[in-house]
Parts: structure tokens; sequence; C-alpha cells
């Protein structure tokens, strides 16, 4: 069901249906009659699309897997691979200076 989909969406981004209704300026017994009946319109999709740009039409359309994830996890694992990626240039530049300073020596 769509409004299953949409919930499920809103649990990864942590938000209830009151702070959609305040996003999406709808009155919030609409949008819970909505997400209650499963009678949602083109226009709440709307502004979900606008709201949320980052939404799986095909997780709520079609309920294939869900792919959403929250940003700030994502940002996080980012920021994980950036580092692991920057300890990984400073151990080979300290490599390669090693090796500098061991030709160096050979060469006097």
């Amino acid at each position: 069901m769509l409004s299953e989909r949409i919930k499920k969406y809103l649990a990864v981004k942590g938000l209830t249906s009151i702070d959609l209704a305040l996003m999406l300026k709808v009155d919030e017994s609409l949008l819970n009659t909505w997400l209650d009946t499963d009678k949602i319109n083109d226009a709440l999709l709307y502004k979900l699309i606008e709201a949320f740009p980052d939404i799986d039409l095909n997780f709520l359309i079609k309920g294939d897997d869900c792919t959403c994830t929250d940003s700030k996890q994502e940002t996080s694992q980012e920021e994980e691979a950036k580092l692991a990626t920057t300890s990984e240039i400073k151990y080979h530049l300290n490599q390669i200076e090693l090796s500098t300073q061991a030709i160096k020596r050979l060469l006097k």
C-alpha cells in the first residue's frame, strides 16, 4: 500500500505525520485521512516529490526495495570513507618519504 510506504519513508527520515503535514502545508487531519485510507491523490504525491527530492518513486509506487536512507547516515559513511582514504594516502606518502631518504643515504 502506498500509505504504508510513505510511513516507512517517514520512519527512515525520522519524521512524524505532524512533521510531514507542516512540511507539505496541509492539514494534519487531512494528511492522516489520506494515510489511513490509502486514498492519496496526485497533489500529495507532487508535494512529496517537491519536499523530498531524494524520494524513490519506484519504492512508493511499485513497492520495490526501499533505497531511501537517512542523509545524515549517508554523510557519515562518506566522511568515514574520506578519512580512510586520507589515512591511506598519508601512509603511502610516508613510505615514499622513507624510501626517498634511504635512496639519498645510499647515493652519498
